[in-house]
């Protein structure tokens, strides 16, 4: 019965608990778990840097988001070496600290204590420190002297769990039950999780209680007051304080006395208003000192552009570089850099978030390298050279990026498979500054290995970026505007263009009745056409392009016509001088004419159906080797 009320309890102080409080109560440039200078420290995926002993222990993921555990911690060699400069005496200190840990595991307490008291004298601001002295007071029945050191920790420390769990063992051990409950709650609270405290709360609890006959034999059981009650309730997680507190009085504390219903109350009432000073406080301690002279630009030199990172990741080995740099090199090589360990499983995430430690270090303590590297990297990223001159590449002002492959079409499906190191790098650039936006156009002739594309292109939207584990992607895109080819260039290896956009001319009154017919005639043969295909080719088709666009209210004033068109120019069987010829011109009846001249070819020898079958299957192989659909 009591440890159902302990649960009680406790389960009502953490639903109530602000989440918040956990995940934003470590200081800068400290681990999330012990909340001080990280020894041996990792980087997990998510970008946060934890001690390598702290995350051994944890078994809920990232102590600071909770992200998922990499199945192997490796240290991070940049972090580690800063660490180790800016904070000399902490070297010292872990070695002192680590002697005395093992003289307390042999019960040699009297030296162990004297052992954290020369660390302490090293950094006086060291809570782990003095929580561990604590303990060896404690258990020396210094209970004044451990109590003293356990108010110190969560002074320094207002947000670390395991201070206020010392702090509530040495206060229970001095018979201050209601305050050892008080701490041992606000532990729960934290942590967002009773595991640690649990037992300690139940013994507290009975001698808190104790002065009253609490348990007799008569007395029903009390049942879980969650339940009944706490889980039938609609919105459950959306309940507030009040409410929580509501249900809880109305079954666990109201099946005991009114005495003891009454110091219930008072202690809940306490433990909340202690949780609620906290909240409001918003302060988590100072952060750990650090003279700004023992920091220099080289700490954060990444070693293969050798200037200062810029959104640096660290790589499940442990090594830490620009993300830019890093991608480019993975562009070529699926290893590491420097240790050539293979990152296929890295590759294969399309988020790839920057170390946290490195960016707060960076920006705090050298903020005009922060801030000169800030600038040249947008100017590098907003910059391209066209034609010898520096033009900007945003694709809504001129210049835009070229994947020289095929013809794409407006309002068509265009599944891509990207496998070329300057490819990658484009559709990077295209993501990251262009809102997934790039050209492409036809290769119409090779010369010494260079590419030359034809004149006229299409702008297209990325739909859907899905990353292979060997660096590869498959892109599911769609087009967006035809442009022009006013001059060329080049960026790191991949083609650019300073474009025209086009648009159809302007439908003029008189020849709209015409137009009208010859459009509804025009889109009823090429549905008929598709029609008459084979099932096999139909699907083929359907994955590449999609559905054949409906039709449009409003097709005679759109810039590039009705859209159903640009999908039968794309499944049609024609040489690419035609598809490039339809695609540059901005006279709808042309257009139309031309489609229904290719289609009333197949009317009239409806045999050439499937005969044509394989050069629009060799023409669908030419545009995604990957021809699946991407949602």
């Amino acid at each position: 019965r009591l440890r159902h009320l302990a649960a009680a309890i406790l389960d009502t102080v953490i639903a109530a608990s602000p989440s918040t409080i956990t995940q934003l109560c470590s200081p800068p440039l400290s681990c999330p778990q012990c909340q001080w200078i990280p020894r041996r420290p990792v980087t997990l995926p998510c970008g946060h840097t934890s001690c390598r002993s702290c995350l051994l222990k944890t078994q809920h993921g990232c102590p600071k988001c909770g992200s998922a555990l990499p199945q192997r911690l490796e240290t991070n060699v940049m972090v580690k070496a800063a660490v180790e400069k800016w904070w000399p005496k902490e070297a010292e200190k872990e070695r002192i600290k680590g002697e005395a840990a093992l003289l307390a595991r042999d019960h040699l307490l009297e030296q162990a204590l004297d052992k954290y008291t020369i660390a302490l004298q090293l950094g006086s601001e060291d809570h782990l420190a003095l929580e561990a002295r604590a303990e060896i007071l404690q258990k020396l029945s210094r209970h004044e002297d451990a109590h003293r050191d356990a108010e110190l920790v969560t002074r320094l420390r207002p947000l670390w769990p395991k201070g206020y769990y010392r702090k509530g063992v040495i206060l229970a051990s001095l018979g201050q039950y209601e305050e050892a409950l008080l701490s041992f709650s606000i532990c729960a609270a934290l942590e967002n999780n009773a595991d640690r405290v649990k037992n300690d709360f139940i013994k507290a609890l009975q001698k808190f209680l104790s002065t009253s006959k609490v348990i007799t034999s008569r007395r029903t059981p009390l049942a879980p007051w969650w339940l009944n009650n706490y889980n039938s309730q609609e919105g459950s997680q959306k309940c507030g304080e009040d409410e929580i507190i509501d249900i809880f009085n109305k079954t666990a504390i109201s099946n005991f006395p009114s005495f003891e219903n009454k110091k219930l109350h008072l202690l809940l009432d306490k433990i909340f208003q202690e949780v609620e000073r906290l909240k409001k406080s918003g302060t988590c301690g100072h952060a750990p000192m650090l003279a700004s002279e023992r920091v220099d630009p080289e700490d954060f030199e990444c070693v293969l552009c050798c200037r200062t990172l810029w959104k640096p990741v660290t790589t499940p080995c442990g090594h830490t570089y620009c993300s830019l740099c890093l991608d480019r090199c993975l562009d070529y090589s699926p290893n590491c850099p420097l240790c050539m360990t293979s990152l296929s499983q890295y590759l294969s995430t399309s988020e790839k978030l920057v170390t946290e430690f490195l960016i707060t270090a960076l920006s705090t303590t050298l903020p005009e390298e922060y801030t000169s590297r800030l600038n040249s990297h947008l100017q590098e990223t907003s910059s391209t050279v066209c034609n010898g001159s520096l033009v900007c590449c945003g694709v809504d002002e001129g210049a835009v990026p070229v994947f020289v492959c095929t013809t794409a079409f407006p309002a068509v499906s265009c599944p891509l498979f990207v496998f070329e190191p300057r490819y990658r790098l484009m559709i990077r650039r295209a993501v990251e500054s262009n809102g997934g936006r790039f050209g492409i156009a036809a290769c119409v002739q090779q010369i010494n290995g260079i590419k030359r594309y034809a004149e006229y292109g299409t702008l297209l939207q990325i739909k859907d970026w899905v990353l292979m584990n060997d660096g590869c992607s498959i892109l599911s895109t769609v087009g967006m505007r035809r442009f022009r080819v006013l001059s060329r260039g080049e960026r790191d290896g991949y083609d650019t263009a300073n474009v025209q956009y086009i648009v159809d001319d302007p439908i003029p009154q008189q020849s709209l009745q015409e137009l009208t017919k010859l459009h509804d005639r025009v889109r009823d043969r090429g549905v008929k056409w598709f029609s008459q295909m084979s099932r096999e080719m139909q699907v083929k088709i359907l994955r590449s392009f999609g559905e054949m666009p409906p039709l449009e209210s409003n097709w005679t004033s759109l810039e590039n016509g009705p859209a159903w068109s640009w999908w039968l120019v794309a499944i049609l069987p024609l040489a690419q001088h035609l598809q490039m010829g339809i695609l540059g011109t901005t006279c709808l009846e042309k257009r139309l004419r031309a489609i229904d001249k290719t289609l009333k070819h197949f009317d009239e020898q409806p045999s050439s159906i499937e005969a044509v079958a394989s050069s629009q299957e060799s023409s669908l192989k030419r545009i995604a080797p990957q021809a699946s659909r991407l949602t």
